[in-house]
C-alpha cells in the first residue's frame, strides 16, 4: 500500500528507472462536484493533492482538490 511507504522507498522505486525522462501513470482523480466531466480526448493540467482512496474496493493513489485547467495538443501527443 503506498500509505505504508516511506520516503525511502519511494526513491528507490523510482531508482528502478534510470531514464531520467516523463514516462506515462494513470491516476484517478476527484473531482470537485461543481466540476461538469472534461470531454473525451480533452487534454488537461491537473492540479491537486495526493492521496488514498479506495475504489472497488481497492485502496490505490488518487489526485483529489482537482484543478483542471485545458491546454492544447502537443506536437507528440502519444509519443513516449
Amino acid at each position: 500500500d503506498s500509505e505504508d511507504r516511506t520516503i525511502v522507498d519511494w526513491v528507490r522505486t523510482l531508482n528502478v528507472y534510470p531514464e531520467p525522462d516523463a514516462y506515462p501513470v494513470g491516476l484517478p482523480v476527484e473531482l470537485p462536484a461543481s466540476t461538469p466531466r472534461p470531454a473525451p480526448d480533452t487534454w488537461l493540467e491537473i492540479e491537486g493533492t495526493m492521496q488514498t482512496t479506495t475504489l472497488d474496493g481497492k485502496r490505490q493513489l488518487a489526485i483529489g482538490s482537482a484543478t483542471l485547467t485545458e491546454i492544447p495538443e502537443p506536437r507528440t501527443p502519444y509519443e513516449y
